[in-house]
């Protein structure tokens, strides 16, 4: 269906997605390798995207999937550069089926954390209610090369 969208788009953005925790629901979560094909495609040279949840798994998910599908064309914003605009915080090892260990992608993007404030001017009502919470959102932007 994007593909099918008749411009480009100079923003992305995927806010709050269901977390689908179930290991067996995982392929149900929005950000998978053809949706993340899908903006590389349609996205020109200086748009963006901008990711954000209140669920750690699923924002390092959606990170490490833009990471491994298009990290040759998106970089991290330069607000990731800004030592007072993030925070730093990641998922302790989780263990699979039968205590075997679920490999983590190593992220390289992982080292800049994740963005304090929203970037946008409008905040969604589920990340109002969050923060209302004293509950932290994980969002990151990127910005094609």
């Amino acid at each position: 269906m994007l593909r099918s969208f008749p411009g480009p788009l100079s923003l992305v953005t995927i806010q709050f997605p269901d977390p689908h925790f179930k290991r067996r629901h995982h392929k149900r979560r929005v950000v998978q390798p053809q949706l993340v094909s899908a903006i590389k495609a349609l996205v020109p040279q200086g748009g963006k995207v901008f990711l954000q949840t209140d669920v750690l798994e699923v924002a390092e998910d959606m990170r490490d999937h833009f990471e491994k599908e298009a990290g040759d064309e998106f970089e991290l914003s330069e607000l990731h550069s800004n030592p007072e605009a993030v925070f730093h915080q990641i998922s302790e090892v989780e263990e699979g089926k039968e205590g075997v260990v679920v490999e983590k992608f190593d992220s390289k993007w992982a080292k800049a954390g994740w963005l304090v404030e929203n970037p946008l001017p409008v905040p969604t009502e589920r990340e109002l209610h969050v923060l209302n919470q004293n509950l932290p959102v994980y969002r990151i932007m990127l910005v094609k090369k």
